[in-house]
């Protein structure tokens, strides 16, 4: 029983983040008070990011169960090796993202986020990438059966038309939250955008991060969990191994 519970907390703090949007700890919290001044933290992180061109993959194919003008199209996918392809916005252009973890101090939140490209290179030629596609049925049509409009795939005119670069940012904050003592903040990144009535391509291939978090208002005060020690620990070296700041996740001596 205590393996199978241990195994769990490894599972939810490696493979499921959005288990903890909108609590502060998976471990259950007795209270909240006022945080004291002398526990408020203020700072920022600033990291560099770098995607190589050499890097870039080029592919093409046809929309799945496409409208019928477009049936016979065939559009351009770019990838980044290493961080793979979006699926995209559905009918929105799809481009390669990279989701990354920060770690932030204890009771602290996200206050700004800012992402400088510092290089950029312009990809040669012109792209005609392909719109981020619905889920394809699971089942076949009965005899009869009339496919709904709204499996029909097709690039949204409103995204395709514009001459300012797809998406407006590089940056999104995901989600954030406390997890045994840690604090935690998840982001996607874009490092590349897209000028559709051009069929342009830019990749950034130098960014620069400056993620800036402040105090929360309250500080969780938990049951104490002294038995489970040596996992919480395991546990925090593993998210010391998946964030792009690891000298700042604090991994208490037993």
């Amino acid at each position: 029983m205590r393996q199978n519970i241990n195994w769990c907390l490894i599972i939810m703090v490696l493979f499921a983040p959005i288990l903890i949007l909108g609590q502060d700890q998976i471990v259950p919290s007795i209270e909240k008070v006022p945080l004291p001044d002398s526990l408020k933290k203020t700072g920022i992180i600033t990291k560099t990011m770098t995607f190589s061109k050499e890097s870039l993959r080029f592919s093409k194919r046809k929309l799945y169960n496409a409208e019928p003008k477009y049936k016979n199209k065939k559009w351009d996918i770019v990838e980044l090796k290493g961080i793979g392809s979006s699926a995209g916005e559905l009918s929105k252009p799809s481009l390669p993202v990279n989701t990354i973890k920060v770690a932030i101090p204890w009771a602290t939140k996200i206050v700004s986020i800012e992402a400088l490209p510092q290089d950029s290179f312009v990809v040669p030629r012109k792209y005609d990438l392909i719109p981020g596609e619905a889920p394809e049925r699971s089942y076949l049509p009965r005899p009869g059966e009339q496919i709904s409009e709204s499996f029909k795939n097709f690039p949204d005119s409103t995204i395709y038309n514009l001459s300012t670069p797809y998406p407006d940012t590089v940056i999104k904050l995901l989600n954030e939250g406390d997890l045994l003592g840690q604090g935690l903040a998840w982001f996607t990144i874009y490092p590349m955008i897209y000028i559709p009535i051009k069929g342009k391509l830019i990749l950034f291939t130098k960014i620069k991060l400056e993620i800036t978090y402040g105090p929360r208002p309250y500080i969780p005060i938990e049951k104490p969990l002294k038995s489970y020690m040596p996992e919480m620990i395991k546990i925090l070296e593993e998210i010391k191994n998946s964030v792009i700041n690891p000298e700042d996740v604090k991994i208490p001596t037993q």
